[in-house]
């Protein structure tokens, strides 16, 4: 199948869509991460990415988000799911998250491929820091080099790409160096603030990253009754282990699990997550008393 439109997609968050984890391993260990609390780890296999494509399609849904909270790009078969998906879904919008860590030569040619072919995929590249010794102590290795070659690499392809700042305490004074580095390559840029992953992070290191305070210039606090986007809209997240949630920050305490993959129709797992109580759920959650960040 050809896709109908050209090229033009840049990246969005996705509100009305799916959002696929591909794996929960990672090759970072990142002071601000919470995967050690998984028990078990994973990828999610060929089949079950076909379940979720039927998904897509039953939904007619426009986007879909590679994310999760570690990188797909670990994923061997990367690239097999991108061909398969744009073969099923010729106009779906697809774009990753990424550390960049994990990306190859391969998978930059295969993007471009299918940017040349009309097919709309953008990557988001997370920026811990633009501080080489600051970015290899927030991500647990020595990373910088190599984040900064892929990001080159994509630049130079002409890949669809945004970058997003990982803004804590440790990081504010890098702001406007961001915003120009950004600038400077013509890219769209976000902010996102380092949170305390549903109370996981210690607090010893929560609040050597994160401070209202310092930081409350860059975040809006939400209104009585406004709830967060991915409960507004037909969003639904889905982990390596087929697992179907309200939300990808539900996956480490699993509070807002809907059942598996293959359990029910998208229209169902829909109506399961309406069911959900609001506030128990998300109570919890950065993200239940904040949003958009400037």
């Amino acid at each position: 199948m050809e896709p109908k439109k050209d090229n033009v997609f840049e990246c969005s968050a996705v509100t009305k869509g799916l959002e696929i984890e591909l794996t929960s391993y990672c090759g970072m260990n990142c002071i601000v991460c919470a995967r050690w609390d998984l028990e078990q780890y994973s990828f999610l296999s060929f089949e079950n990415f076909k379940k979720i494509v039927e998904m897509l399609k039953e939904g007619n849904y426009e986007e879909v988000m590679v994310c999760g909270l570690w990188d797909a790009f670990i994923h061997k078969q990367v690239n097999e799911f991108m061909e398969y998906l744009f073969q099923e879904l010729p106009d779906i919008n697809l774009f990753f998250m990424t550390k960049g860590l994990a990306i190859k030569e391969e998978h930059l040619l295969k993007i471009k491929e299918l940017k040349q072919r009309g097919f709309n995929v953008s990557l988001t590249f997370s920026v811990f820091s633009l501080e080489e010794k600051m970015y290899n102590y927030l991500t647990g290795g020595d990373f910088y080099k190599n984040f900064i070659q892929v990001l080159n690499k994509a630049h130079k392809m002409q890949i669809n790409y945004s970058l997003e700042f990982m803004l804590s305490v440790l990081t504010l004074s890098e702001l406007d160096t961001f915003k120009v580095f950004a600038n400077k390559l013509w890219k769209d840029y976000g902010i996102s603030l380092v949170h305390n992953w549903w109370g996981r992070i210690p607090d010893a290191i929560h609040k050597k990253m994160f401070d209202e305070d310092k930081l409350k210039g860059h975040y809006i606090k939400r209104k009585t009754g406004d709830i967060c986007e991915v409960m507004k809209y037909d969003y639904l997240y889905i982990d390596s282990f087929w697992d179907v949630f309200q939300c990808s920050l539900n996956e480490i305490d699993r509070t807002g699990f809907l059942w598996k993959l293959w359990e029910y129709s998208l229209e169902k797992f829909l109506e399961k997550k309406k069911q959900i109580n609001y506030k128990e759920a998300c109570e919890s959650c950065f993200y239940h008393n904040y949003k958009t960040f400037n």
